[in-house]
């Protein structure tokens, strides 16, 4: 099950036992605020209490945009974070002195 409306949008995906909410970089900034309601009109229903895993994709993000995705999408949609996997390493390494749960990496 994807729910996505093209390049730069969010994309949800169904994954065994959890979701998958694929955040893409143009989303960075005020991005992932101003398509939240029409995403989470689209996909709360399904949100709704379940595990999410969070893919961040690109270079850049720093704790305002990780928290605008908590305060924007999951929080109001009433799921919870499974883990994070941020693709830049610089972000990753943030991310894990902060203590948020990580999807490992293949190396």
């Amino acid at each position: 099950m994807t729910a996505s409306s093209g390049k730069d949008k969010l994309e949800l995906r169904g994954e065994g036992g959890h979701l998958r909410l694929i955040v893409p970089l143009g989303l960075k900034g005020k991005g992932i605020r101003a398509q939240a309601g029409d995403f989470l009109e689209k996909t709360a229903v399904i949100l709704k209490g379940a595990p999410v895993v969070v893919d961040i994709e690109g270079e850049g993000w720093n704790r305002k945009d990780i928290l605008s995705i908590l305060e924007n999408i999951v929080l109001p949609a009433g799921a919870s974070v499974l883990l994070w996997s941020p693709e830049e390493d610089d972000v990753r390494s943030w991310m894990k002195r902060e203590g948020f749960a990580l999807l490992p990496t293949a190396e």
